[in-house]
């Protein structure tokens, strides 16, 4: 079998041209948390899914309405009542912000033009159960050539495809899988995951593609290759015995060849098997030094929630950026001492060898930490930033960056400065124009292209933090059948099997963590009547 390649190295010309500044960053006012197109209508079960100040009404992101220019923050909405069209059968009262069409591309993924409105579509799928899985993968992988199967494995929206099946949902899967591979790969190459069914549920992957046949230490724990160090963490990936599930198992040599996007992902985000997998050392000099990194040729300066100074340096070692994003936490220093050392923690944001983008934060003295009280991430407890989660949330589609500050500020108090400092600042910080034109350059040459390759479409939400926000909700009965790989009128009808704390389905929900500490005991349960089972040695 041939193996796909998908991107070759950056071309060193190509970069001849980069210039040095940063895209803006969004304002909190209701009207800019909103954009000119559709992104306002999103389909949704609870008020959490919902950006700014909408909230769920009849399965969408919306606002409550009486009339007038009241939608006038929605581009192309209007006041509609809240019944016919809309809400179907269970109208609210008073009415509703409603998008306007005349057909169904008009109203995006998930949603169908009715009545001259943009209503939500049911989210309904073919269920896939254990069985389905693993005679797919027996079949797939028998049509291998001997010497890849045992560096193929599997990965499945089947928890997705039987429950919740929206169109943006198995959208964001599949694009948030495609980007979370090449954004833990070492390779130089962008390789997306190949769909093995006509329904697109079953992706297979080459470790070789991501150079993750290797070992891989993760908490002082040695693995054999970056696949079983992934599994070792997720609990949803449960060995399987059966004619099917050993024939995969003896083909592709693990223990579990198949588990669900949003569980590889949930385990791949943990910060320690994040720097493991990118080889990112304790301590920034010797990363630093590898990628051949000696002193900034550019930076900005600009003040968020502290005063901050970004550098920007060139890698030598290989084509690549880093950009040093150091907080001040001596307030007041930045405008009079711009070219003195912050005294914060850092965020390293670095192009990967195939255009992604890589993050992690250390502290003052330079040591790796898995997060930061200096950096905000708004959707955290502790709102404390976290590698590479916040990283991926915050920099989409290539780094965003406040506008410089400093250059013009310096230029309309030259006087505070002696004749030689003044030389060196303005040489350091080429202005805000120059930065944003760097920023920008770097981010379509690098990231966008990366995700081209990827297929990940960067004017979609972005797919791995959007994954793991749906996989941190708690567990409803169709989503609980749909991981348990059994039919929700099975599981409806068995939970009285189950551990009692899993009751609660029957019309409400579970945390997440609770769920997943009871999963094996449920799976184990429930697929008596399967031909592949979970190994019985690993059941409770």
């Amino acid at each position: 079998m041939k193996r796909s390649r998908l991107m070759q190295l950056w071309p060193l010309a190509l970069l001849a041209g980069l210039a040095a500044g940063s895209c803006g960053k969004a304002s909190d006012e209701p009207s800019l948390l909103l954009d000119s197109n559709t992104n306002w209508l999103k389909r949704c079960d609870a008020d959490d899914q919902c950006d700014g100040s909408l909230r769920c009404y009849c399965g969408q992101c919306s606002l409550p309405c009486a009339g007038g220019d009241e939608c006038s923050l929605l581009a192309g909405a209007e006041c509609a009542s809240s019944g016919g069209a809309v809400c179907s059968e269970q109208p609210g009262a008073g009415g509703l912000c409603v998008l306007g069409c005349v057909s169904d591309q008009e109203c995006g993924l998930d949603f169908a033009c009715t009545a001259g409105q943009c209503v939500p579509q049911p989210c309904t799928g073919a269920f896939l159960g254990a069985d389905d899985l693993y005679q797919e993968l027996a079949t797939d992988v028998s049509r291998l050539d001997a010497g890849d199967a045992p560096t193929t494995r599997y990965i499945t929206l089947a928890n997705h495809s039987s429950y919740h099946a929206c169109e943006s949902t198995l959208l964001a899967q599949s694009q948030g899988l495609s980007k979370l591979l090449n954004s833990l790969s070492l390779s130089s190459l962008v390789t997306a995951p190949q769909p093995v069914d006509a329904a697109e549920v079953v992706y297979r992957i080459d470790l070789r593609d991501y150079e993750w046949d290797r070992p891989v230490v993760v908490r002082g724990v040695t693995y054999p290759d970056v696949w079983e160090a992934l599994i070792s963490l997720d609990p949803y990936a449960v060995p399987m015995i059966g004619d099917d599930a050993d024939d995969t198992v003896s083909d592709t040599q693990t223990l579990v060849p198949l588990v669900f996007a949003s569980s590889l992902i949930a385990s791949a985000l943990d910060p320690e098997l994040y720097a493991a997998v990118l080889d990112l050392p304790e301590q920034i000099d010797p990363f630093y030094s590898s990628l051949g990194v000696i002193a900034p040729d550019a930076r900005a300066g600009f003040t968020l929630t502290r005063e901050t100074i970004a550098s920007h340096f060139q890698m030598q070692s290989r084509v690549g950026f880093v950009w040093q994003i150091w907080a001040l936490r001596t307030e007041g220093t930045l405008f009079d001492a711009p070219l003195g050392t912050p005294d914060g923690d850092r965020e390293i944001v670095f192009s990967l060898p195939n255009g992604l983008s890589g993050f992690f934060y250390a502290d003052r003295f330079g040591a790796r930490l898995e997060s930061s009280p200096d950096f905000i991430d708004p959707t955290q407890l502790d709102f404390r930033a976290r590698a590479p989660l916040s990283g991926l949330r915050l920099h989409p589609t290539g780094l965003s960056l406040a506008a410089d500050e400093v250059r013009d500020n310096v230029e309309a108090n030259p006087g505070r400065f002696e004749a030689e400092d003044l030389a060196a600042i303005r040489a350091a910080y080429p202005g805000a124009e120059a930065i944003a034109t760097l920023v920008q350059q770097e981010a379509e040459f690098f990231t966008r292209r990366a995700l081209a390759a990827a297929n990940v479409d960067p004017a979609l939400p972005e797919p791995i933090s959007t994954v793991m926000d749906d996989f941190n909700r708690d567990v409803d009965l169709d989503t609980a059948a749909g991981e348990l790989l059994v039919t929700r009128e099975f599981l409806e009808e068995n939970l009285n099997l189950l551990p009692p704390e899993l009751s609660v389905l029957d019309g409400g929900q579970i945390s997440r963590s609770d769920f997943s500490e009871l999963y094996l005991a449920a799976r184990c349960v429930l697929s008596a009547v399967q031909e592949n089972t979970p190994d019985p040695d690993i059941c409770p």
